[in-house]
């Protein structure tokens, strides 16, 4: 394997497009999902290990940013932008021949190409090591993707293993912000993320999609109990993520057979949780708002779902929706846990109604909250309202352009009888790393002095930075928003330094200076206007 690579304060820029170009290769199609993928990138690893890409630019290529294929081991993707990008930003995707009994959809008839006649293999796990595994994508700024290609994400992962997906803000995609292809092989953490704007341009999806059809679908489907840990092996966290989709998507999509995901903590605005055809799901101290809903979709018997302790707020009466011919029995018998929540309707009193893809209630037999409680679901409930702490808090020092507004935590009694745990909500997304002590100024646009005890001065005015100094130094100017640095300069004396528009955007920036007497840092505005 390369091992030990770094790929530090680099830009990508200006790569061909991988849809349509004149090389002839056709697209995979990735197990389980309905995905097609180039096994192409602007950085490409396979046979790989601790390779770190940190403080890169990803601007205008014209396909993948960074693709892991097959085995990698303890690879990082962390404190980059990928903006404008063809396809996806970070992909991490096993080869085929690390799968026991790899299949695809089959578009006509919507079946999976795959059956017991050529795969007999029930042996829990991959087939082989040719996956990635203990990957981390931290802290990385995705705003506008799938330009060329629809079905993209800012994270895509299939046939992988315990990687780490954490700290990313992703938003402007006509698609899923994190898409699991497959359910091979769980331990994966999504944590602190957070999606919005995305499914711009399809249907049917959310923030974070999630497909299963694995071998589950092949030894049984819904008669297998044990198959649905044969590929999912280990389960998938998904926790602490604000996610935000189109009214009638959902907030976290577990689409056909995806099993073995814990969800926790998680706050879904107009996008909820789904249940569809799948097992071993927990659904647990989330919060859903402003039209998100709960989808109980064909639920299988023996489900083991666990769901408690959410809090279900919206101005519509259907928090809950269900599948045609689905009734709070029949949901009540594959379930076998959901309850003690806060489900609450400033439109009247809940109701189940069929599933709608749009904002509006569906139709189809309409049960109402005693019908549902009466089969045995949220039986310790509470309907009543939630009092959110404050619906438009902000938090000083971070700015607003990298920082949603709002705590949703429930301040009723009920959400105290009912042992909700509040979590923070001002985590979201990237953060900001800060190098040295920044104290003194007032960050603004107009020029600023700013005095060390060694004698060191920084002035920044007008997208130039002037420092002065007696000895050697050392600037480097870091983004508030993913801690990317944007420049590193070393000067002697006195020294001015022009900004690089090209790499910077409008925002709050560290200068940072390293002197032989220490370390100092200062707050500036940086504006394209």
């Amino acid at each position: 394997s390369v091992r030990y690579v770094n790929f530090e304060n680099l830009t990508f820029t200006h790569t061909y497009r991988s849809l349509f170009d004149s090389t002839g290769q056709s697209y995979e199609k990735i197990t389980g999902s309905d995905w097609g993928i180039r096994r192409k990138g602007a950085v490409f690893m396979q046979n790989a290990e601790n390779i770190l890409v940190r403080n890169c630019l990803f601007d205008q290529i014209g396909g993948n940013g960074v693709f892991m294929s097959g085995y990698n081991r303890n690879n990082v993707v962390r404190n980059s932008v990928f903006k404008q990008i063809g396809a996806s930003g970070v992909l991490l995707m096993g080869l085929r021949s690390s799968i026991r009994c790899p299949n695809s959809w089959n578009t006509a008839g919507n079946t999976l190409q795959g059956s017991t006649s050529n795969c007999s293999d029930q042996t829990p796990g991959p087939l082989t090591e040719e996956y990635p595994a203990y990957c981390a994508v931290k802290n990385n700024l995705m705003d506008t993707l799938g330009i060329f290609e629809k079905q993209p994400a800012g994270v895509v992962l299939s046939a992988t293993r315990r990687d780490t997906i954490s700290h990313n803000t992703i938003a402007h995609l006509p698609r899923s912000g994190i898409n699991f292809c497959d359910g091979a092989w769980g331990g994966t953490v999504v944590d602190y993320n957070w999606v919005y704007d995305d499914v711009r341009e399809t249907s049917d999806h959310g923030p974070i999609n999630a497909w299963g059809r694995d071998r589950n679908m092949i030894f049984g489907g819904e008669s297998n109990v044990a198959a649905s840990k044969y590929d999912a092996v280990e389960p998938t966290i998904v926790r602490m993520n604000r996610l935000e989709a189109p009214a009638g998507m959902f907030g976290i999509d577990l689409d056909d057979q995806a099993s073995n995901y814990f969800q926790e903590k998680n706050l879904l605005i107009s996008g909820g949780n789904k249940l569809q055809w799948n097992r071993y799901n927990t659904y647990i101290n989330n919060i859903i708002i402003r039209g998100g809903n709960v989808q109980f979709h064909g639920v299988w018997a023996n489900s083991n779902h666990y769901g408690a302790r959410n809090v279900i707020h919206g101005s519509k009466t259907c928090l809950y929706q269900k599948l045609s011919g689905n009734t709070p029995t029949t949901i009540k018998n594959a379930v076998p846990m959901w309850d003690s929540n806060i489900v609450y309707s400033t439109a009247g009193a809940v109701t189940v109604t069929d599933w709608s893809q749009t904002s509006s209630c569906g139709g189809g037999t309409v049960y109402t909250w005693a019908n549902w409680q009466t089969a045995g679901l949220d039986a310790h409930s509470s309907a009543t309202n939630p009092m959110f702490a404050d619906t438009l808090k902000t938090w000083p020092g971070r700015t607003p352009a990298y920082l949603p507004v709002g705590d949703f935590n429930p301040t009723s009694s009920a959400a105290t009888t009912l042992k909700f745990e509040p979590f923070a909500m001002d985590s979201f997304g990237v953060i900001g790393t800060t190098p040295g002590l920044v104290t003194g100024i007032k960050a603004g646009r107009g020029a600023h002095d700013v005095q060390r005890g060694n004698g060191a001065t920084m002035r920044y005015s007008a997208g130039r930075l002037a420092v002065a100094c007696a000895g050697d130094y050392r600037v480097s100017i870091v983004s508030m928003a993913t801690g990317r640095t944007l420049a590193e300069m070393r000067g002697h004396g006195n020294a001015d330094f022009a900004l690089d528009s090209k790499r910077a955007g409008s925002g709050l920036y560290y200068a940072v200076v390293r002197t032989a007497d220490g370390l100092d840092s200062r707050p500036f505005i940086f504006s394209k206007l």
